[in-house]
């Protein structure tokens, strides 16, 4: 089943804080997720990997051990 990993903005993180998260989480090469932290800051949330459902959770569990508000879509 493939899904979306959705990252929502808030007041708790700073935008270096996400860009590092997103790298933990993720695996995004530094580019990357500093774009990915800016979509997030500016639109209040961004789509930061699409995969696997499986491979999804984990990362979801990462971000919120961390008190980031995310998501899995099913797409």
């Amino acid at each position: 089943m493939e899904g979306k990993l959705i990252l929502y903005n808030d007041s708790k993180h700073t935008l270096v804080d996400a860009i590092d998260m997103i790298w933990i989480a993720t695996g995004h090469d530094e580019l990357q997720c500093e774009q990915l932290a800016l979509m997030v800051h500016t639109k209040g949330n961004a789509v930061i990997k699409e995969g696997d459902v499986d491979e999804l959770i984990p990362m979801k569990e990462t971000l919120e051990l961390e008190e980031y508000k995310v998501q899995i879509e099913l797409i």
